[in-house]
């Protein structure tokens, strides 16, 4: 979890869309875009910003072949795309002022974007939502920590367990040895973000019974 490891890059959308799509036909299979807006608990105009930008990559990438696509929204599931000319798969997340999509090429992906404040404990029980969530491990090493750097690792960390969720078509869930266990197949890394922001993105390579699924 340290913030010097290697960092996957973060696209601004629009500015950097040529960036994103060359991303995601290069070697590394992957793209993450992002996109700014006014900082507000509505996420009404954040959800149509970031599909824009998502729609906009995926037809800069697959040419005249993305009018066959369809992103699929279902309540309470993870946002879908249908598409019959490629296997691509998708994630979204929002934090206050800041939206980020993920488009992979290789299996299954999640993303987690979270704010961070440096100022205050924003919550002031963190200590039992990571021993419930995060395992006893990642709270220890939050404790070790002093209180300022705390908050932005507490961030970093959760949006791991996020991405790894996410991945692995998982709802939230109290941490135990069995779901450690099915987050494990998940590689994850940190996401070059803004200094008050933390994020992480989790890739589940597909086995070939899933591609040719």
């Amino acid at each position: 979890m340290d913030r010097s490891q290697k960092l996957v890059p973060v696209h601004a959308w629009p500015q950097a869309m040529k960036c994103a799509v060359d991303a995601l036909g290069s070697w590394q299979a992957l793209t993450v875009i992002s996109v700014a807006m006014p900082a507000t608990t509505d996420r009404s105009l954040a959800r149509e910003l970031v599909r824009t930008a998502l729609c906009e990559t995926l037809v800069a990438y697959l040419g005249p072949t993305a009018a066959s696509l369809k992103l699929v929204s279902c309540p309470g599931q993870a946002l879908r795309l249908d598409c019959h000319v490629a296997q691509l798969s998708v994630s979204l997340s929002h934090a206050p002022g800041f939206s980020l999509a993920a488009i992979g090429r290789q299996g299954r992906i999640g993303v987690d974007v979270m704010a961070a404040d440096r100022a205050v404990e924003a919550m002031p029980d963190w200590a039992d939502v990571a021993r419930d969530y995060l395992g006893p491990a990642v709270t220890a090493w939050l404790q070790g920590l002093s209180p300022v750097r705390r908050p932005l690792a507490f961030a970093q960390a959760w949006t791991r367990l996020e991405a790894c969720l996410k991945c692995q078509a998982m709802a939230l869930t109290e941490w135990t040895p069995a779901v450690a266990l099915q987050l494990a197949p998940c590689s994850v890394s940190a996401l070059a973000l803004p200094e008050n922001y933390r994020g992480a993105i989790a890739i589940a390579i597909a086995t070939d019974s899933e591609r040719v699924a």
